[in-house]
């Protein structure tokens, strides 16, 4: 078999795949449905994940007061300031726009968890990227005209992502969770992280959902209730989540 052959038959295989999962998040979906939830949460999963966003947005903001300080030798405070709004507009920019929180709608049917997720980011926001995107290609069409092709030497890079920016909207993700085998969920203590495992292994029957703490336990009894075969553990640690065979016998949860 050429390797030409060869990728053919694994794109036929990647979208025949594609196609099942698609029919089985939709069975999931049209099931009868027994409980649904929303939650917001971070980009990057738990408590920690949050502090790390918000600690690289201030850091971010820092080191731009820093370099800013450096310059009030030479231009007074005016590098200062310059320097610093900056810094807390690239930290702005990288927190609510690349690294926004999520909003999940949950719907737990009799066939699985079906659930959609959107990043949290107001229309304005997308309204300024895509006019900062179209002033960005302004700019690099009046370099040309003014420098000549040379001007893309520099700008090439910056042209292509403003062209890739000016449809910049909101996206909605639909994922669906087939119950199927055996399970073990894992939920991370005081924190919204649920994780479902199987013995299966097949990728569309395992996956992780977010609950705030206060319904966690509600949920946890109707997956047992849609799940007969089910064993609960309670992870300590966020590792443990994603390493069930960490968590000892005896921090098996009671719930």
């Amino acid at each position: 078999m050429t390797q030409h052959e060869d990728r053919k038959d694994r794109e036929a295989r990647i979208a025949n795949q594609q196609a099942e999962y698609e029919l089985l998040k939709q069975e999931v979906k049209e099931a009868a449905e027994i409980y649904q939830w929303q939650i917001q949460v971070g980009a990057w999963e738990g408590k920690s994940g949050r502090y790390m966003l918000n600690g690289m947005a201030i850091f971010i903001v820092l080191m731009g007061l820093l370099v800013g300080w450096g310059l009030t030798d030479k231009n007074g405070w005016t590098g200062f300031w310059i320097v610093g709004i900056w810094g807390g507009i690239m930290a702005s920019f990288i927190r609510f726009l690349w690294f926004a929180d999520y909003h999940y709608h949950y719907h737990l049917t009799e066939k699985g968890i079906y659930y959609t997720c959107q990043q949290v980011i107001s229309e304005n926001a997308y309204t300024v990227v895509r006019i900062t995107a179209w002033v960005g290609i302004a700019v690099c069409v009046l370099a040309a005209a003014l420098i000549g092709p040379l001007a893309f030497v520099g700008a090439g890079a910056f042209a292509l992502m403003s062209f890739s920016m000016t449809n910049f909207s909101a996206e909605t993700i639909s994922i669906g969770i087939r119950f199927d085998g055996c399970y073990r969920i894992v939920h991370l203590k005081d924190q919204e992280v649920i994780r479902l495992y199987n013995d299966t292994r097949k990728r569309y029957s395992t996956g992780g959902i977010f609950c705030s703490p206060d319904e966690k336990f509600h949920l946890i009894q109707l997956l047992k209730s849609q799940l007969p075969d089910v064993k609960i553990l309670e992870a300590k640690r966020y590792k443990e989540v994603l390493n069930p065979s960490m968590i000892s016998p005896d921090e098996t949860s009671a719930s």
